[in-house]
């Protein structure tokens, strides 16, 4: 406490857990409020409409240091072209290259730099192809991702959706209307095969402020500019939400309109399952789907054969990173080989991590939590013990036998409140 000042601290009965603090003036602060104040000061940039967007006030230091943080704290310190990680820049040199390009932005110089490729193996052997951004773009990218965040979890009713609740919705449906056949596709190549034209057109849908369409353009068209026609880089804080705007007006909203709600489509991302009465809805639906994608110079894979009835004990087709059947009125989940490899690959990247052990588990625990639907009192023994033999093959014996079980325990229970929720 500074010498003279004129404090005192006293609780208030309507914060049990607040100190206030009377100052020389007779402010009274209570300590929710500094913590609020300091939480406003922590804030990304966040707009309710696109008409309030500012690019000035976008491209403040603070905001863009922001952005820069809360992508730290989510991992994925892979380099882009220019070989820089998180932990390769100093405070200092942070705030230096945000300043700089805060400048860029406020000038509207700014240009994202070129993408580094990289192969991401797949659980099937084959490889997804990312495009990752240097530290700078993606700030950006991440910038403008919470930016909009507000605006477009009003109008886009699938964002932010995780796979429990596409199953939560596939058990109601199928109680209501004893629909059981699953017509299942994935769109080929989405991302690399998106026309940048549509996905501009999309947000000229939402927004008309020059500034905001700037950024957006920038951000989409990537290095390449204006040449770049085709392709969303996978590895940009933004091509999700870009994606997920293209297939809402240009698929979900047309399909809707034509089968008014039904067959059920569950789309995650670039992955289409309906829940139908019969295999013929399920296979009219998918050609109908293959069509409305056309129009947009895009395709179903047809990898995934004719509509299956999940009933059939012999069903064992991958939904999700699930194998979903029905038995006794409820949906039941087994684990793919897939997921073990996705498990193994996991493990596989926190070898050299310095904080081995940790990451390690903290890899485990996400899994397991990711697959509570699975962890039924019967499976969750020989699963626990399936993890426990990768990690041993992969040098790890710090996983507690017991600890895995209470999360997959509780990872089950949440399953169970959050399907009846729904």
């Amino acid at each position: 406490m500074t010498s003279g000042a004129n404090t005192s601290y006293y609780r208030n009965p309507m914060l049990p857990f607040g100190r206030r603090t009377a100052g020389e003036g007779g402010d009274l602060r209570t300590r929710g409020q500094d913590q609020q104040s300091a939480h406003r000061r922590n804030a990304p940039y966040s707009i309710e409409l696109p008409g309030q967007f500012n690019l000035a006030d976008f491209a403040k230091v603070k905001h863009l240091h922001t952005a820069y943080r809360i992508l730290e704290r989510e991992g994925g310190d892979a380099a882009g072209i220019d070989g820089l990680r998180f932990e390769d820049l100093s405070p200092g040199e942070v705030f230096g290259i945000l300043r700089a390009t805060s400048k860029s932005l406020l000038r509207q110089t700014y240009r994202p730099q070129e993408t580094r490729l990289v192969q991401i193996p797949k659980g099937d052997g084959r490889y997804r192809q990312l495009r990752l951004q240097c530290l700078t773009d993606r700030t950006i990218a991440k910038a403008l991702q919470l930016a909009l965040k507000p605006y477009w979890q009003s109008q886009l009713p699938r964002l932010g959706q995780d796979v429990w609740h596409l199953f939560a919705q596939m058990q109601r449906v199928m109680r209501e209307r004893r629909a059981y056949i699953l017509a299942i596709d994935d769109i080929r190549d989405c991302f690399p095969s998106a026309r940048i034209e549509d996905v501009l057109a999309c947000h000229r849908e939402h927004m008309t402020q020059p500034d905001l369409l700037w950024l957006v353009e920038r951000l989409v068209r990537g290095h390449e500019g204006p040449d770049r026609t085709t392709g969303l880089d996978q590895g940009s804080p933004f091509s999700p939400l870009a994606m997920e705007l293209l297939l809402h007006h240009r698929l979900d909203f047309p399909l809707g309109t034509r089968s008014q709600g039904y067959p059920l489509l569950l789309r995650y991302v670039d992955n289409l399952t309906f829940v139908c009465s019969g295999e013929r809805e399920g296979r009219e639906i998918l050609q109908r789907t293959d069509s409305i994608l056309s129009g947009i110079g895009l395709t179903l894979k047809g990898q995934d054969g004719e509509p299956q009835d999940i009933r059939d004990p012999h069903f064992n087709t991958t939904v999700l990173g699930f194998i979903p059947q029905w038995r006794n009125g409820q949906l039941k989940f087994g684990i793919p080989e897939s997921a073990f490899e996705d498990l193994g690959q996991g493990l596989f990247h926190t070898i050299n991590h310095p904080q081995t052990a940790k990451v390690a588990n903290l890899v485990v625990q996400g899994w397991i939590e990711a697959k509570g639907p699975a962890f039924t009192n019967r499976a969750a023994p020989e699963v626990i013990d399936r993890i426990l033999h990768i990690g041993r093959e992969y040098g790890y014996r710090c996983f507690c036998k017991k600890e895995l079980r209470r999360t997959a325990s509780n990872a089950r229970k949440r399953w169970i409140e959050f399907s009846q929720s729904i």
